[in-house]
C-alpha cells in the first residue's frame, strides 16, 4: 500500500473520533503537516516544531499496521500537546506514554505487544 500525505491526515482524522482520542483534545489534520518519507530506519515519528507525523515510504503497509501505527504516533502528538515529549527516542515510551497506550491498545484491539 502506497502512503500519501492525504491518506495520513484521513488515517489520522478518522482515529480522532474514537476514545481516547476524541478525548484528548488533538488538534484536526490540517493542523499536523504529514509526509512520507524515504527513511526505513524507523516505521513512524513526530516532529515538535513544526508538528508532523512522518511515515516511512518503503515500509510494506497494510491498513491495520497503518492504523496501528498511527494511533501509535498520536500518544507522540498528545504528548507534544502535554510537553511530556523526551529530546531523546529512547525515552520517547515512558511511563506516561505507556499508560496512554494501555488504554488505546484496550479501546482498538491492539495487540500491547506489538504495540
Amino acid at each position: 500500500m502506497k502512503l500519501t500525505p492525504r491518506i495520513l491526515r484521513a488515517t489520522y482524522d478518522r482515529l480522532r473520533l474514537f476514545p481516547p482520542f476524541s478525548r484528548w483534545n488533538l488538534p484536526t489534520g490540517t493542523k499536523i503537516k504529514f509526509s512520507v518519507s524515504a527513511e526505513v530506519d524507523c516505521w513512524a515519528k513526530v516532529g515538535q516544531e513544526p508538528l508532523q507525523v512522518v511515515f516511512s515510504g518503503p515500509r510494506p503497509w497494510s491498513l491495520a499496521s497503518l492504523d496501528r501505527t498511527m494511533a501509535h504516533e498520536m500518544i507522540h502528538v498528545r504528548q507534544v500537546i502535554l510537553g511530556t515529549l523526551q529530546d531523546k527516542e529512547e525515552k520517547h515510551h515512558n511511563l506516561a506514554f505507556q499508560k496512554m497506550a494501555q488504554s488505546v491498545c484496550r479501546e482498538f484491539g491492539f495487540d500491547p505487544e506489538a504495540f
